[in-house]
C-alpha cells in the first residue's frame, strides 16, 4: 500500500503528540500470588529419586521466604522512619 506524503506527515505528527503527552509509569510494588501444590515433576532420567520436595527442603524454603519477608518489612520500616 502506497502512502502519500500527507498521510505520512499526519501519522508522524500523531506519534509526536502521543510521545509528548505520554508519561512513564513507575511500579513501586508488585504483588504476586501463587498456589504451590505437590505435583510430581517429569524427569527424563531414570533415577530413583523422589519427584516431591522433601520435608527438609520445604523447611529450608519456608525459612528462606520468611527471612526475605522480614528483610523487606525492616527496609520498609527504615524508609518510613527517614
Amino acid at each position: 500500500m502506497k502512502r502519500d506524503n500527507d498521510s505520512l506527515y499526519a501519522e508522524t505528527c500523531l506519534l509526536n503528540i502521543i510521545k509528548l503527552f505520554s508519561m512513564p509509569v513507575i511500579i513501586r510494588e508488585l504483588i504476586i500470588h501463587a498456589t504451590v501444590k505437590d505435583v510430581p515433576v517429569d524427569t527424563d532420567n531414570n533415577e530413583s529419586s523422589s519427584a516431591f520436595i522433601s520435608a527438609k527442603e520445604k523447611e529450608a524454603l519456608v525459612k528462606e521466604c520468611v527471612e526475605q519477608v522480614l528483610e523487606i518489612l525492616e527496609k520498609r520500616k527504615e524508609n518510613k522512619a527517614s
